[in-house]
């Protein structure tokens, strides 16, 4: 009997290579079954073990800050020198697993360590210390709701109150932010996104009312959070920032929706990546 092993990622759990290794165990235990591993990712936690398993990737370190502090942790990322592309996991650098238990009030998180990793591969592709022309992140298992704004302030972006006071990148600004300023930087590469889900951005069907919750915010908190994304993207586009917004993705906490809408990330669906890479 010829049985097919392809989990997914257990959440906050074990990522879908140990899963997928698990269960080969005890079946090769059982029975002499001829067993085939092919563990998936849908862009969330283990996404880039997956890719390392399928694509003979060369693992290249950087230190950025964590969601919640300016500690430094490591963050891996995943080099194909042959097909220049490098492949992130949005998990490794504003995941939930990063984050304490006592510290995951998402109003005041920040994606920042991401802009960090993406200005760090910048300057190594930049510098020729590596050529890579494509940037695939794995958009899930985010412990984060900011839009990518913290991301984005680490690539030239600041929000300004009334006063015209500069304001932290963070979601429980969102509702005093007055203007944006931004310019996109050149960056020597193009962003693609892996997404796990298919939701928009915004309402009651967005990110801050379904997976707001799983991150620590509170009923009252996910109304702010929809409400501060609503007034960043009202005045992006009176700015003339962006320009369409016929579907913003609700991925990673309005992750992908930031960098599809100021970075001009191209965006995938799990699904697709699975069936025509995996």
């Amino acid at each position: 009997m010829k049985i097919l092993i392809a989990p997914n990622s257990f959440k906050e759990c074990a990522d879908s290579v140990a899963i997928a290794d698990i269960f080969a165990a005890y079946l090769s235990q059982q029975h002499d079954y001829d067993i085939i591993s092919k563990p998936i990712s849908d862009g969330g936690d283990g996404f880039l073990r997956v890719c390392e398993n399928n694509f003979e990737l060369e693992k290249i370190s950087y230190r950025i800050p964590t969601p919640y502090s300016n500690r430094q942790i490591k963050c891996e990322a995943g080099y194909s020198k042959e097909n220049k592309k490098l492949f992130i996991e949005s998990a490794d650098a504003v995941g939930l697993k990063l984050i304490p238990p006592d510290r995951r009030h998402p109003l005041y998180l920040s994606t920042k360590g991401l802009g960090v990793l993406i200005k760090q591969i910048a300057a190594d592709v930049n510098n020729g210390k590596i050529e890579a022309d494509k940037v695939i992140i794995g958009i899930g298992g985010t412990g984060t709701n900011d839009l990518g704004i913290g991301a984005l302030s680490e690539l030239g972006m600041k929000l300004e109150d009334k006063h015209n006071k500069v304001l932290e990148p963070v979601p429980i600004n969102f509702n005093e932010t007055r203007k944006i300023l931004w310019k996109a930087p050149k960056l020597p590469f193009k962003i693609e996104l892996v997404t796990d889900v298919n939701n928009p951005l915004l309402g009651k069907e967005g990110a801050s009312y379904i997976y707001g919750s799983q991150k620590g915010l509170t009923t009252k908190e996910i109304k702010i959070a929809d409400a501060g994304f609503e007034n960043i993207i009202r005045i992006s586009e009176e700015e003339g920032i962006i320009q369409s917004t016929k579907f913003i993705s609700g991925a990673g906490g309005g992750l992908a929706a930031g960098f599809q809408l100021f970075l001009g990330a191209k965006l995938i669906l799990s699904d697709k990546f699975i069936s025509r890479e995996l």
